[in-house]
């Protein structure tokens, strides 16, 4: 996962509410069922295999996701993962050596 500032990480934080997707640090689309910003925490069942996952917002950096992202996601995880660490951006996101 690219580093990134913890003003960005809170932006995009706010963005996730219980009931939106979210990238966990495993790379896993996950529905969002709880968030406590005291303490920096989220997690919710991953649509991988509908296990529970929990992050923390600024140890683990989770992403937003729509759920045309997550579908992609899902259609091969492996791949994807793959491709995420490797450096590869989200579903969508133009590619570092198109810009």
């Amino acid at each position: 996962m690219k580093r990134r500032e913890r003003a960005e990480i809170a932006s995009m934080n706010r963005e996730i509410t219980v009931g939106s997707i979210y990238e966990d640090c495993a790379y896993r689309p996950i529905l969002c069922t709880f968030k406590n910003d005291e303490d920096n925490e989220m997690g919710g069942i991953s649509l991988i295999d509908g296990q529970i996952h929990s992050c923390s917002v600024f140890h683990c950096g989770p992403e937003p996701l729509s759920l045309s992202q997550a579908l992609e996601i899902k259609r091969d995880l492996p791949a994807y993962v793959a491709h995420r660490l490797a450096g590869g951006g989200l579903p969508g996101e133009p590619r570092p050596d198109s810009e």
